[in-house]
C-alpha cells in the first residue's frame, strides 16, 4: 500500500526552564501538522506502515523580556498499525517523532538571544469508518 496523508492538530503542550533567577524561559507549541507519504503491508486484517514528510508547528517562546510566536518546520517520521474490525470499521495506532529545527530568538535586550530546538514524540490510537 502506497499513499499520503496530511494532518493537523490542536496543541496546548508547554514547558518552562529558569536561566537565572526571575528570567523564567517557555516554550508553548500552539498547533502542529504535517504532510506525509505513507507506505504499509498488508495481511489479511492487519495493516503495518511506515510514514513520514515535512512537519509544521506554532510555536511560541517567551522570556521576561519578549514573546515572539513562529510556524516552524521541520520534519516527521513514525510507524503504525491497522486492524479492520469489520467491512467498515478500522481501529489502531500510531507512534510518530517530529523534529521542528533549531530556531534563534533575538531579545531586545541583546543579552538574552536564545537558540531554541523543538522537538516531540506523539503515540495516538485511531478509530475510523468508512462509508
Amino acid at each position: 500500500m502506497l499513499g499520503g496523508e496530511a494532518d493537523l492538530n490542536y496543541a496546548s503542550l508547554s514547558g518552562t526552564a529558569d536561566a537565572a533567577p526571575g528570567n523564567a524561559l517557555g516554550t508553548d507549541i500552539k498547533w502542529f501538522g504535517s504532510v506525509n507519504a505513507k507506505a504499509g503491508y498488508a495481511m489479511d486484517r492487519v495493516l503495518l506502515y511506515g510514514i513520514g514528510g515535512v512537519a509544521f508547528a506554532g510555536i511560541e517562546t517567551s522570556q521576561a523580556a519578549f514573546a515572539d510566536t513562529r510556524t516552524s518546520t521541520g520534519w516527521t517520521i513514525g510507524a503504525g498499525v491497522d486492524y479492520a474490525l469489520g467491512n467498515n470499521v478500522v481501529v489502531g495506532a500510531q507512534y510518530r517523532y517530529y523534529d521542528f529545527g533549531k530556531e534563534h530568538f533575538d531579545a531586545p535586550d541583546g543579552l538574552s538571544d536564545r537558540d531554541q530546538d523543538v522537538k516531540l514524540q506523539t503515540l495516538g490510537v485511531n478509530f475510523s469508518y468508512k462509508f
